[in-house]
């Protein structure tokens, strides 16, 4: 906290301090659009150690047709089944202010101190999720009015010649339902 200065009116001898609102007000926070779209690991917590392992099973492919004939031996698919670790890492900031401070402020300076570094660590934990979103595996680039090509290998390869269009969403919802599973479809508000 800066130093609290007081004002003197020498002319009449007055030495005073200027008036205070009673109301404390704070800065506006950008919005966290990202990290609403993430959600905690159910069972891991404290005491569960600094890594999980998440176990995926993956989609099975689906045939051209599913038809049996008579005396055929039923068709066999392969499941495959994959994992991803996440480690656990530490966040924290602090903020510096001394005892004077604390003393002599008209508001509680604690208070503020706190809101705002919790304002700033959902500020840093939607920036991560927004990195990690952008480091997907699966990307959807518009090559037309109607169609978009996948590129799932990791490595954006493919250059966008269109922008975004509705039709565009539409495939993207499908894709995410029907390839990936992905509950996210009923939050991101595409129909």
């Amino acid at each position: 906290m800066g130093a609290f200065t007081w004002v003197g009116s020498f002319a009449t001898g007055v030495l005073k301090n200027h008036a205070l609102s009673k109301e404390l007000r704070y800065a506006a926070v950008a919005d966290f659009e990202i990290a609403q779209f993430c959600r905690a690991e159910p069972g891991f917590g404290r005491k569960s150690g600094d890594t999980i392992t998440i176990t995926k099973i993956k989609n099975i492919a689906v045939p051209t047709t599913a038809v049996l004939s008579e005396h055929e031996d039923i068709p066999i698919d392969t499941l495959s089944i994959g994992t991803t670790g996440i480690t656990v890492t530490a966040l924290g900031r602090g903020v510096e202010y001394t005892s004077l401070s604390d003393e002599l402020s008209f508001f509680d300076v604690k208070v503020p101190i706190q809101k705002k570094l919790r304002d700033q660590l959902a500020q840093v934990n939607d920036n991560l999720a927004a990195t990690a979103f952008k480091t997907t595996y699966v990307c959807a680039v518009p090559t037309g009015a109607t169609t978009v090509t996948w590129d799932v290998d990791g490595t954006l390869s493919t250059v966008a010649t269109n922008n975004v269009t509705i039709a565009h969403c539409g495939l993207i919802r499908d894709y995410m339902k029907d390839y990936l599973g992905s509950p996210l479809i009923s939050s991101c508000g595409i129909a």
